[in-house]
């Protein structure tokens, strides 16, 4: 499976907006408010598999950093190293550049793993309740392979 950039056509599928849920358990409106306004103002690379995505991150890319914005497995594919795949497919379209996302309690693990540093970061509106960290992974560090 390898990592590429998703067409139009890809971000209108049934799959990718349910992987945009699994993203940001946003509404059904929201999410389709986020795939038409937000989506198109960020890069988006994903894992297809057999015509079907299985796995994507959108971010932005700054001057000394990529911001990670979303990022997402198929529940069918977890455990099958598709989210360090794409971490490491940004580290390669970006060398030299840190990677930073914000995450919660429910995903802090995923980014620990592959060598991210986290700090407690404010608590969201939008999961009020849940403890938020920023994640950064230096520009010198190599993503961590859990699986030779």
């Amino acid at each position: 499976m390898d990592v590429r950039d998703l067409s139009r056509s890809d971000l209108e599928s049934p799959q990718f907006l349910h992987l945009l849920w699994l993203a940001t358990e946003a509404d059904d409106l929201s999410l389709r408010r986020i795939r038409a306004n937000h989506l198109p103002r960020l890069a988006v690379a994903g894992i297809v598999a057999d015509g079907v995505v299985v796995g994507f991150v959108a971010y932005d890319q700054g001057d000394s950093q990529v911001v990670m914005k979303y990022i997402a497995t198929a529940e069918s594919r977890r455990g099958m190293r598709i989210g360090s795949s794409l971490v490491h497919e940004l580290q390669r379209r970006h060398p030299g550049l840190a990677i930073s996302a914000q995450t919660d309690d429910d995903a802090i693990g995923f980014y620990r793993k592959l060598g991210f540093t986290d700090t407690a970061a404010p608590r969201d509106s939008r999961w009020p309740v849940q403890q938020r960290y920023d994640c950064l992974l230096s520009a010198t560090l190599t993503c961590t392979n859990p699986h030779p």
